[in-house]
């Protein structure tokens, strides 16, 4: 199994709450990335995403 955990954030904290959660994931044996939802052109190669961002005036970033 491989996962993308992908975060949008304006000041780095939602950023290192992705980063924990790549890490726990790494732990239990599974192949992850972090990477910044910015820079995710394509998941086909994933088989689950983890989608995290920051809200602002009740808007995702």
């Amino acid at each position: 199994m491989r996962v993308l955990v992908a975060a949008a954030s304006r000041h780095g904290s939602t950023r290192e709450i992705a980063q924990v959660i790549g890490e726990q994931l790494c732990e239990m044996g599974i192949a992850t990335d972090v990477k910044d939802a910015r820079d995710v052109i394509s998941v086909e190669e994933y088989d689950a995403v983890v989608l995290g961002s920051a809200i602002y005036v009740g808007q995702w970033l």
